[in-house]
């Protein structure tokens, strides 16, 4: 077998994790959820994501999320899934994640052969990924994959969406053995330079400077 090129992994996550989380910086997701009175970005955030572990409580979303604040979670599940079913956010996030696709690539883009080449081999790719310990992962992976030949950058996406779930759910093994909570993990990665601005994460992630300060 013919070796992979030296952080192969990561160069492909950082390629497709941006396809993948563009969703969720998306206006086309709350325009999608406003319908059924899930306006907050809160709201919107953490039933888009957790739609394919079902009708879940907070404590599920909490603890497969990790670093969100049990309060900010407690606030919005499970009373979110009484103004949408887990199956009608899901519709709704594939349909956000069409059309935010195609504004940004374009129609051309979006149906070329190159696309579907993409997500074919992004699917081959997450043939390798296995489901024990990864819940995330585990709950998109029982999702219907979108059909390469009619869809094929949705095909992309939810391929996308699998790698980058099933490498989130291997970041929390590593922080539970590097003994880092929730908050530390934020911390620490805002503190290596490559991590999100910390009053963005505490806005986010329901946090407060006192809790950051302790961290």
């Amino acid at each position: 077998m013919t070796p992979l090129p030296e952080r192969a992994g990561r160069r492909c996550h950082n390629a497709l994790n941006a396809l993948h989380s563009a969703l969720y910086f998306s206006p086309a997701l709350g325009k999608e959820l406003a319908p059924y009175g899930i306006d907050d970005p809160h709201a919107v955030n953490l039933a888009t994501r957790s739609a394919p572990l079902g009708a879940v409580g907070a404590g599920t979303v909490t603890a497969t999320f990790y670093n969100y604040s049990h309060a900010l979670v407690a606030r919005f599940v499970p009373e979110v899934w009484d103004a949408a079913s887990p199956e009608t956010v899901l519709a709704a996030r594939l349909r956000a994640a069409d059309s935010t696709l195609r504004h940004l690539l374009g129609e051309e883009t979006v149906t070329c052969p190159q696309m579907a080449e993409a997500a074919r081999l992004a699917l081959r790719a997450a043939e390798g990924c296995t489901r024990s310990g990864r819940p995330l992962y585990a709950a998109n992976a029982d999702l219907p994959t979108p059909p390469v030949e009619q869809a094929p950058h949705l095909a992309l996406w939810h391929a996308a969406t699998l790698l980058r779930e099933h490498r989130g759910d291997g970041h929390i093994a590593a922080l539970q053995h590097a003994e880092l909570d929730a908050l530390e993990a934020l911390v620490s990665h805002t503190a290596s330079g490559h991590g999100m601005n910390p009053v963005w994460v505490m806005r986010t992630r329901g946090y407060n400077e006192r809790d950051w300060a302790a961290a």
